[in-house]
């Protein structure tokens, strides 16, 4: 069964190709000249060294010759304040000291388990300040005033990066 004789089908599927063909062709010989005609070049943007000396000043922090420390840790299901105070490097009669002005400890009530808490030592492990994010988006802090501590809260402000 052989036909030498070309088909409806076969016609008509040829002309639809080249006309396919033809379609995808030109709009990309377009677009291979459009950027073919292309000369601009931008022009090479000035570079400076500039090396200038900056004098810092010199501010302390604390009282002088007091260096202090920020420490970061995480609040556990297992922990109590006094061991997260210890564990954060202050001395363990600062924990004693800060749970004995209830109204300072009342912020830490709200700590849970996996609250990053921030705290500022200074080197003779007296503690400074201790401070959180709390699920309101505030944040709360127990500071040091003379030789006990106050309670604050304020609203945190967000950055964009």
């Amino acid at each position: 069964m052989h036909n030498d004789e070309t088909g409806i089908v076969t016609r008509s599927g040829g002309r639809r190709l080249r006309w396919l063909a033809a379609a995808v062709a030109v709009p990309l010989f377009g677009v291979v000249a459009a950027f073919g005609t292309v000369e601009h070049v931008p022009e090479p943007i000035p570079v400076r060294i500039v090396i200038e000396p900056l004098a810092l000043s010199a501010t302390p922090v604390g009282d002088s010759g007091t260096i202090i420390y920020v420490q970061e840790d995480r609040f556990r299901r297992s922990d109590t304040l006094a061991t997260l105070i210890e564990r954060l490097g202050a001395d363990e009669d600062e924990a004693a000291t800060l749970l004995r002005s209830s109204r300072a400890a009342r912020p830490f009530r709200l700590l849970l388990p996996g609250t990053t808490v921030k705290a500022k030592v200074d080197d003779t492990g007296r503690l400074r300040s201790l401070w959180f994010l709390s699920d309101r988006d505030t944040i709360l802090s127990v500071d040091r005033l003379g030789e006990s501590f106050g309670s604050f809260e304020q609203q945190a402000r967000w950055r964009a990066k």
